[in-house]
């Protein structure tokens, strides 16, 4: 195309578009237009590039944690590993996987392996290593774990502090069992008052039966005191 066809026919589609109030405003700023135009293209193709890498990651995280599972954990479950090795296993692959939430079922079951083994210690390392997850129901579910872990190794204190965490969260999943724990844990300390405050809330705000009515037998056994 010459040059004078092509002034020709950019003297047409200026007045094309001259002919609304919209043309108009693309026919004076066709640069600008075309450049934002150009713009929203690239974002796109941009979005879709990283939903593809994404994906990609997620898969060789899978791939990874496969492989953990069907090598080490599996050893260690047919006796053919050890505590140490195993947790060392799982530390470099808390690492490989980068946060990532596929990670959750593994390490609910090395630590429910390393309970069973009566490695409560390590378990609670499992669990505290598995924690840096910002997603609640994850997040949940590793704290209640923790809790129960740190009741069994004796650390009263870290055991309340995961349930604290749960409630600040404000998840309002299983609530009743929270406040109900707590109050049980308050009185394993000997602080009735902070025992009575929780017992009272399942009471008060509970929504499930069976919690409540749990909470007032523990509530009469410390009026009794």
């Amino acid at each position: 195309m010459t040059t004078q066809q092509t002034a020709t026919t950019e003297s047409q589609l200026d007045a094309v578009l001259n002919e609304t109030n919209m043309g108009s405003f693309i026919a004076s700023n066709k640069g600008l237009v075309f450049g934002l135009l150009i713009l929203i293209i690239a974002a796109i193709i941009g979005q879709g590039v990283y939903q593809h890498q994404s994906q990609n990651k997620d898969t060789q995280y899978q791939e990874k944690i496969n492989t953990f599972e069907s090598g080490i954990f599996k050893n260690f479950q047919d006796k053919k590993a050890k505590a140490p090795e195993v947790i060392m296993a799982y530390k470099n692959l808390v690492k490989d996987v980068n946060g990532f939430s596929g990670l959750l079922p593994t390490t609910l079951l090395v630590a429910d392996e390393l309970t069973a083994e009566k490695m409560v210690k390590e378990a609670v390392e499992v669990l505290e290593l598995g924690s840096g997850t910002n997603h609640q129901y994850a997040n949940f579910l590793i704290k209640s774990r923790l809790s129960q872990a740190y009741e069994d190794n004796g650390e009263i204190d870290k055991a309340i502090g995961s349930l604290t965490d749960l409630i600040k969260a404000q998840t309002k999943l299983f609530e009743g069992k929270i406040y109900l724990d707590l109050g049980r844990l308050y009185m394993k300390k000997g602080n009735t008052v902070k025992a009575r405050e929780h017992f009272q809330y399942v009471i008060d705000k509970g929504v499930d039966p069976e919690f409540k009515k749990m909470a007032k037998l523990y509530l009469t056994g410390l009026k009794q005191k």
